[in-house]
Order: structure tokens, then C-alpha cells, then sequence
């Protein structure tokens, strides 16, 4: 908004200055601070004397503070501070001493002695405000150089020569600050409640101190309580029931913040701001058809922002309304003009539009727009370059759009464009601040399996970045492809050195130790984040990263669950974890799956195939219910991805039903011929075939997607790991049971052609678990293998590993390895295997023979 007003005034007079000054503090305030120091260039060359003012001493020492200048920073801060304590001595003087006309003049006469016109020409109360923001600016610089004794004393100072209660309060609140960053919360809490309710700056305090409860304190109550007693005095305050539904929105209460939004809504006649945020808490709410119904009346009343046509456009192709959208966008264009201004607007509203589409993996869309759009920014470059304005905004923008081109050319595996686009973006980003133009660059270079020139601008990323989430996954992804595990945990470690609070890096961590069968750092790792997360001196660096402690503790709650699940087969303990935060924003959806995982399959390292053959019992049907209802809320995190249909097919499945095996089998069918790539619908369907008793169709099928798929596998195979393990493991379970259903029904099959087949599927399970040495179900097919081969020794040590893995609380793993001890005559540890089954699941009838056989041998030896 400040940008396009800027644009219209140097488009009516290029050379007012103020404009131009102006539009270096808009620049400086977003951080673009080449922009910034131009603009200030161009207000030095049309007003010389602008040198002398305050207003340029604070933005020259911003930016000489931003190159880490730090010193000249103090020096220009330092000659003009004395400047302004002369001026408020005699101000305080001249108030003690003279009447309050003489007084007046005698300050203006001092005030022009020692500032500019600009200064001179300033509210009273405004250029006080700029006095002690410049000398707030400078304590700050003294601290960023440990010169604390110096900030200690220029506040000191200011203290002692401010006298009005503003001015005292506005120091008060920088001072607060300080102590926040000196982890002194209780001190600053009882400095900010001391600001009185009839002061301007009573709603800043009172901000303030919500933020210290929130971050701080971890106090949701106190935090909350602060906006609500804001909107009881003042009831009709528009901005305070803004406030509100902000704070409802921040602890996710977004009922409550609908209601406030709605409320001031009316009270503001319909204001866009506030109907873009009351369109958001319903879409946060997942009732989108009301939100979609509310901003097409919006729009309907109202010419309406950017914004406000994004959100509605976003849920049309969300709900694939796609001619609505498209609808929506040709209504958005501008008419065919060619001025620079109609150009520059199109432009943008396309690249938003390709985004969204980007966001729904419709890559052939977004390509669309987005080569309208370069084509649009190519005339910009032109007639930007011809007139002579600014160009680091227009070559940012050509970045951004070559950086999009390649990311979606990358996406359609069309390579050579992919690196063509991105080398354009990396061109026109001179500063090369974006640096996923070098990410995708680095993919590019992984998919033409030049790992080491992608390793290498990685780790050129990190070395400028040390925080790049992305750069390091990345990199731990070129390892794990190269089966070099250790250099990702590695690569994972160094990373948390600098970033402890990330909790997605701490996710692959665990799941990289669990992979090579570390389990004890794994909680090790757990015990020491959570230590650090909780400790009250860490607060600062939460908040100084941009982290949120409720994005971290919601993070933490999924790991937790992760691991109760996959490292400690606690299910129970697992859901419990889990079952807060399945509504959460950024860990709902991953947390709704693998809630579903656990309803369905109730034990991890089985298939689905062990699900429909070896799992029944009294809760079953309770958990698919639930099951089923989970499945229900994940369709509102996940739009035009068949998850949440395929499984709902599988819980069809399990409930064992023929109508219900009948109509699954055929919506499986489909999904598979739409998304012919889907690793779990194709599993999925493969199972339904073998409930039908279609076991060879079943295998057909899966050996047809990895023939088709090859390409895929091998890019995506570090992160689609799961799912191509859980495939591998599906088609060796079917080929294992075929093959022994064979043997079982023909005695005359050849022992040789039988043990070759067995050894076949032995070294597959193999080469599972060279990747993943924690796979449980591998190590039990390879067991049964082995077993099958006559080698019982070694089937004994398999299911032991199995055993253990499931953290000896899977039943029949447990008969398993009380069999083979039973066949190696080891009788008194099978006797103890078989009580741990017994007290796992009582009705389990199996051990109860085995136990019976055991005893009767030791009883025989005796």
C-alpha cells in the first residue's frame, strides 16, 4: 500500500524530496536496505541540507548499523544526542525559571539554533518522540558493542532530563525491552504495570505484557485476560476487539476469535482489513464453504484488495472450482494497457495466481501463468530501464518468476529448463539473497546425479546461513542417496548445534538413529530438547529465531508421539501425545496420519496384509470407528490428494464386510488410474485384491508400479522412504504367502525351486534392511525365509531382532521366537518368552501349547 501511494506521488512530482525520504524509511522498515541508502542518495542530490536533520541521522546510522558499522553508527548518533540534551536542559530551565510565553520563545529560538528547519518546523510532542528514539537507537548500539557502562548512562541521563509522563513512559518501554533480553521478565512485568490507564501509550504497556505472558511466562490465561479487560473498557473500540480476536487467533480459540471479528466487523462498517481476517479464522476453523460465501461478498461490495482475492481464489481450487478461479483472475487484469503501472499489477496478481496453483501441485497451470507473467516482466525490465527508475525492485520481481519457472520446470522433470530459469533468477538476484535459487540449482544437480557440485553449493548455503532448514535436508538427502548415513547424522548434529529448537531437523534425526538402529541417543536427544525448550534462560533465543513455543511444543508433542510409537510400541502413550495437536496448522495433517496409522494397524512393522489375516480382537471395532472419524477431519488439511479416500478404503477393508470389500476395491481402482504415481493407493488396492483372493493380481500390480515408477523411487526414495518401504514389504509378504500356500497345496514342488525362491525373497529383505536396519517386518520375513531353508539357528536370531524391535510386545512375533527356541531345544528361554506373550495378550491360545511341549521336555530331561 505504501509502495503503490509512493509510485503515484513521484509519478505527479519526481523531485519533492520528501517523497523520496519517504520512501527510504518505507525501504529501511522492510529491510531493504539498498533500496533505502538510493532513495537517501536521491533526497542528499535534490536537498543538501537535509545532512543536518535528525530524521537523516537516524536512517544513515540504521544503515551503517546493517553493514555492521558500528562504530561510525555511535559517532553520527553520539554528536546529535548532545545536541538534543543541550536542547531539553534549557527546556526544563526555561520551564523552572520563565513564564510560559517567554518560555516559548526562547525554546523555539534555541531549538532553531541548534536543528534544522525540519526540526523546527516539527509538533512538539513529535520531535520529542524522535529525541528519545535516537537515543534509545544509540543504548542499543552501545549493547550490540558491550559498551554497557555508556547504555547504562545515556539512559540514566534521559531519564533524569525527560520530564513529561509520555516521554517517561516511552523510555519506561524501551528500558522494558532491554530487561526482556537480560531474561529479567518479573522486573519488566512490574515496570510496564505501573504505566496508567489515562496515558497514550496505556494500550502499548498493556500489549506488552500480553507478549510477556505469552512468551515468556507460558501463561495462556493471563495472556488472553489482558485483551478481554481491554475490550471491557472499552466496549466500542474497534481496535481493541481486533486485538482480541488476534490473541484467540494466536492460541488457536478460533471460535472465539470469529465471534470478535465478527463483532467488529459490524462495529466498522464492514472494514476490508477486518473481513480479510474474520474469512481467515473460518477458514482456520474449516468452514470454508461460509468463508468462501463471505469474501465473495465482500468482493461483491466492495473493490477489494489483493488479499482478499488470493484467500478466494485459494479455496476455489482447493475445492476444484477452477473456472471460478480462472474467472477470478481474468476479473483481477487489468484492461490490455500497456503502461508501466497496469503491467506491474498484472504481473503480480499472475504470480499469485501460479502460486496457488503451485500449492495444489497443478505444475502445468502455474507454468502457464507464469510464462505470461515473464513475458509481462521482460517489457517492465525494458521501460524501467529506458525511464530510469529504481530497478532492484523490477529485477527482484524477474528473480522471483525465473525462480518460480524453474521450480515448476524442475517439478514437470523438465531439467534443461529447470536450470535455464534458475540461472536467470540467480542473474537478476545481484545480491543473491534468495538462496533457493542455489536450492533447486543443488536439485537439479541431484537429479543429473552430480552429487558433489550439489553438496558443494549446499554447503555453500549453510556457510551463509547456518539456520537454512531446507539446505540441510537437502544435503541429508544427497547422503542417505549415496547409502552414506553416517555423514546425514552428522550433517543433522552439526545443523542442531546452531538450531536446538528445530524440531522438523530433530524429527529426521530420530528417524535417521532409528534407521541404523541407535535407539538410546534417540532418547537421549528427546530428554535433552525438552530440558532446553523448558528452561526459562532459553526463552530469548526461542523468540529471537522467529520460533513460536506453541509451534515448538506442538513439533515436540509429534516426536514424542513418533517415538512411543515406532521406537517404544507404546500406542497408547502415542495417541495421547498426538490427539492435542491434531488440529494444529503446521502439524495437523502429518499428525492425523499417523493417528490413522495407529487406529488401523494398532502395531507398527506390520502390512495391511497382517491386518486383514492375523489382528481381530474385542477393540477392533471401536478403532476403525474412530478411525474413520479422523479420516473425516483430515480431508479438511488435504485437497486434491487421495489420502484420506485410500484410507478410508483400507478401514472398508478391515471391517471385513463383502459390500464394503466390493465398493473399495472399485474407488481404489479409480484413484490409481487418476493418480497413477500414488505409492499408498496402489498398496492399498493391492490389498483389496488379495482380500478378493487375487493374490497373483496383487503382486502383478505392485511389480508394475515399481517397473513404472523406477525414476521416482530413486529421486523421491529418501522422501517417500516409508511408503516405498511399506510397498516392498506388501509385495514380499504376497509372494511369501503365495509361495507357502503353493507348497502347502503341492507336495511334489521341488525343494530346490522352492529354496531358490525363498532365498530370493531372503536377500530382498536384505537389502530392506541395509537401509533400515530397524524394520521389523524385514527381519520376520527373513526369518521365515531362513526358517523355511532348515537354518532354525538363524531364524531364531531373526525373530529375536524382531522381537526386540516391537520392544517384545508383539504376540506373535513373541510365538515365533518361542518356536524356534522350542526346535532348538533351548526350552527354559522359551518357557520365558511364552509367560511375556501370555501377559501381552492372555488369549492368545498358540503359546499355550508351546509352553505345554516346553514344560514336558525339561520334565522328561529331569
Amino acid at each position: 500500500g505504501c509502495e503503490s501511494v509512493l509510485v503515484r506521488l513521484k509519478e505527479i512530482d519526481h523531485d519533492h524530496w520528501r517523497t523520496h525520504l519517504l520512501q527510504s524509511q518505507v525501504a529501511l522498515y522492510a529491510n531493504s536496505n539498498n533500496e533505502a541508502q538510493s532513495c537517501l542518495d536521491t533526497v542528499i542530490g535534490l536537498n543538501f541540507q537535509i545532512q543536518s536533520t535528525l530524521i537523516y541521522h537516524v536512517i544513515k546510522s540504521k544503515l551503517l548499523q546493517s553493514n555492521s558499522l558500528y562504530q561510525e553508527a555511535i559517532n553520527l548518533l553520539e554528536s546529535m544526542v548532545e545536541k538534543i540534551y543541550s536542547y531539553i536542559e534549557e527546556k526544563n530551565k526555561l520551564k523552572q525559571n520563565a513564564s510560559p510565553t517567554k518560555a516559548g520563545v526562547s525554546l523555539s529560538q534555541k531549538k532553531s539554533m541548534l536543528f534544522s528547519k525540519y526540526e523546527a518546523q516539527m509538533e512538539e510532542e513529535e520531535f520529542i518522540n524522535l529525541c528519545i528514539g535516537m537515543i534509545i537507537q544509540l543504548s542499543q548500539l552501545y549493547k550490540t558493542t558491550n559498551q554497557m557502562n555508556k547504555a547504562k548512562q545515556l539512559m540514566s541521563t534521559a531519564r533524569s532530563q525527560f520530564k513529561g509522563q509520555n516521554e517517561m513512559i516511552l523510555i519506561r518501554l524501551s528500558e522494558v525491552r532491554m530487561l526482556l533480553k537480560q531474561g529479567e521478565v518479573d522486573a519488566a512485568l512490574a515496570s510496564l504495570h505501573g504505566i496508567p490507564s489515562t496515558s497514550s501509550y496505556y494500550t502499548r504497556g498493556r500489549l506488552l505484557i500480553a507478549d510477556i505472558y505469552l512468551k515468556h511466562k507460558r501463561n495462556k490465561k493471563m495472556y488472553i485476560e489482558i485483551f478481554e479487560q481491554l475490550v471491557r473498557e472499552s466496549p466500542n473500540d474497534i481496535h481493541c476487539q481486533l486485538l482480541l480476536g488476534d490473541a484467540y487467533m494466536n492460541i488457536q480459540r478460533t471460535s472465539d476469535a470469529i465471534h470478535a471479528y465478527e463483532h467488529a466487523l459490524m462495529m466498522s462498517d464492514y472494514d476490508e482489513k477486518l473481513a480479510l481476517k474474520f474469512g481467515r479464522a473460518l477458514i482456520a476453523s474449516h468452514d470454508y464453504q461460509r468463508a468462501i460465501l463471505h469474501f465473495e461478498a465482500t468482493l461483491g461490495n466492495t473493490a477489494c484488495s489483493v488479499d482478499i482475492k488470493a484467500e478466494l481464489a485459494e479455496l476455489y481450487i482447493q475445492f476444484q472450482e477452477y473456472d471460478k478461479a480462472k474467472a477470478l483472475l481474468n476479473e483481477s487484469l487489468a484492461n490490455n494497457s500497456e503502461t508501466y503501472h497496469d503491467l506491474e499489477a498484472n504481473t503480480k496478481m499472475l504470480v499469485l495466481f501460479a502460486e496457488l496453483y503451485q500449492n495444489v501441485h497443478h505444475y502445468e497451470d502455474a507454468k502457464a501463468l507464469l510464462t505470461l507473467s515473464w513475458s509481462f516482466q521482460q517489457k517492465l525490465l525494458i521501460m524501467a530501464n529506458s525511464s530510469g527508475k529504481e530497478l532492484k525492485p523490477v529485477e527482484t520481481m524477474a528473480s522471483k518468476i525465473c525462480y518460480n519457472l524453474g521450480y515448476v520446470s524442475l517439478r514437470l522433470n523438465d531439467t534443461s529448463a529447470a536450470e535455464e530459469y534458475l540461472s536467470k533468477a540467480a542473474e537478476y538476484d545481484t545480491q543473491n539473497e534468495n538462496a533457493m535459487i542455489e536450492m533447486h540449482m543443488a536439485r537439479v544437480h541431484h537429479i543429473k546425479g552430480q552429487y558433489d557440485s550439489a553438496k558443494e553449493k549446499l554447503k555453500s548455503i549453510l556457510s551463509m546461513n547456518q539456520s537454512n532448514e531446507d539446505a540441510v535436508l537437502l544435503l541429508v538427502e544427497l547422503c542417505v542417496d549415496q547409502q552414506d548415513l553416517k555423514s546425514a547424522i552428522t550433517e543433522l548434529k552439526l545443523f542442531r548445534g546452531t538450531n536446538p529448537f528445530n524440531v522438523k531437523v530433530l524429527l529426521q534425526l530420530i528417524k535417521l538413529l532409528r534407521r541404523t538402529g541407535q535407539f538410546e541417543p534417540i532418547k537421549s536427544l528427546l530428554l535433552e530438547t525438552e530440558t532446553a525448550i523448558n528452561d526459562p534462560a532459553n526463552n530469548f533465543k526461542i523468540n529471537a529465531n522467529n520460533n513460536s513455543f506453541a509451534a515448538i511444543s506442538a513439533g515436540m508433542r509429534y516426536v514424542k508421539g513418533y517415538v512411543a510409537w515406532y521406537v517404544d510400541n507404546d500406542s497408547a502413550e502415542a495417541i495421547q501425545q498426538l490427539n492435542s495437536i491434531r488440529n494444529d496448522v503446521n502439524w495437523g495433517a502429518m499428525t492425523l496420519k499417523l493417528m490413522i496409522k495407529i487406529y488401523l494397524y494398532w502395531s507398527p512393522g506390520v502390512t495391511f496384509i497382517d491386518v486383514l489375516t492375523r489382528y481381530s480382537h474385542a477393540e477392533r471395532h471401536e478403532q476403525l470407528r474412530v478411525c474413520q472419524a479422523l479420516i473425516k477431519e483430515l480431508k479438511y488439511f488435504l485437497f486434491d490428494d487421495p489420502s484420506a479416500l485410500c484410507n478410508g478404503c483400507l478401514c472398508l477393508l478391515a471391517a471385513e464386510n463383502a459390500n464394503a470389500l466390493e465398493k473399495a476395491s472399485k474407488t481404489l481402482h479409480a484413484i490409481c488410474k487418476k493418480f497413477p504415481t500414488h505409492i499408498q493407493s496402489h498398496i492399498a488396492s493391492a490389498c483389496a485384491l488379495y482380500a478378493q483372493q487375487l493374490p497373483n493380481k496383487a503382486i502383478s500390480l505392485l511389480e508394475r508400479y515399481i517397473v513404472e515408477n523406477k525414476k521416482k523411487m530413486k529421486l523421491e526414495g529418501y522422501q517417500y522412504f516409508e511408503d516405498f518401504q511399506e510397498l516392498m514389504l506388501t509385495l514380499l509378504q504376497l509372494k511369501m504367502n503365495q509361495m507357502i500356500g503353493d507348497c502347502e497345496g503341492d507336495h511334489d514342488r521341488e525343494e530346490v525351486e522352492m529354496k531358490e525362491e525363498m532365498q530370493a525373497i531372503q536377500k530382498m529383505c536384505l537389502d530392506i534392511l541395509q537401509k533400515d536396519a530397524s524394520c521389523s517386518k524385514a527381519w520376520e520375513l527373513c526369518a521365515i525365509a531362513t526358517e523355511k531353508q532348515g537354518n532354525i539357528e538363524s531364524a531364531c536370531i531373526h525373530f529375536k531382532t524382531a522381537w526386540d524391535l516391537h520392544n517384545k510386545k508383539n504376540a506373535l512375533l513373541g510365538y515365533y521366537l518361542a518356536r524356534t527356541l522350542l526346535k532348538l531345544k533351548r526350552y527354559m528361554e522359551c518357557i520365558d518368552i511364552a509367560h511375556q506373550v501370555v501377559d501381552i495378550d492372555r488369549s492368545y491360545k498358540h503359546i499355550e501349547n508351546i509352553i505345554e511341549l516346553a514344560l514336558s521336555r525339561v520334565r522328561n530331561m529331569i
